[in-house]
């Protein structure tokens, strides 16, 4: 694992390519590290709200079992969209929650709030990504998210 500084400039330096180089997608802003999401970005006529994640792994490798998202990251996106989408000022914006995820070999990009195909859990995983991190394993509620709901997928080259 790398530090944290360090997944933060390689997530940083995937948003801004998959931004550039997806069809439709434009990058509106990259948002602080104490923010649920990471960036919002400009997407089918609505502004999203997303988290980001890189894996240094295959999708081939977990494709059965699906895809982790923690429930506390997918609860606090759909918080903010909902929190904005209640706010009068801006009642002309259409805000969306998306999750993107990158494996070695594909990325895919969930609309939070419009998802038919995911299964709960609760899993024994690490406290944090980085290794700069006092890190131990805990137990979280997770949902698997499936390919088939993704809105967008690449593969990555």
């Amino acid at each position: 694992m790398a530090s944290y500084k360090n997944l933060l400039q390689q997530e940083t330096k995937f948003i801004r390519k998959w931004c550039s180089t997806t069809e439709g997608v434009k990058l509106r802003k990259l948002t602080s590290r104490y923010e649920y999401y990471d960036f919002t970005m400009e997407y089918e006529s609505s502004i999203g709200l997303v988290e980001a994640k890189l894996r240094h792994l295959s999708y081939e490798n977990i494709k059965e079992g699906g895809i982790i998202l923690e429930v506390e990251k997918w609860s606090k996106i759909l918080s903010k969209t909902a929190k904005l989408k209640d706010d009068p000022k801006y009642k002309h914006m259409n805000f969306q929650p998306y999750y993107l995820i990158s494996f070695i070999d594909k990325t895919f990009l969930f609309q939070l709030d419009d998802l038919t195909n995911i299964r709960t859990s609760i899993e024994l995983l690490p406290n944090h990504t980085a290794i700069d991190t006092k890190n131990k394993y805990i137990f979280k509620p997770v949902v698997y998210l499936f390919e088939e709901d993704a809105k967008i997928i690449t593969k990555n080259p």
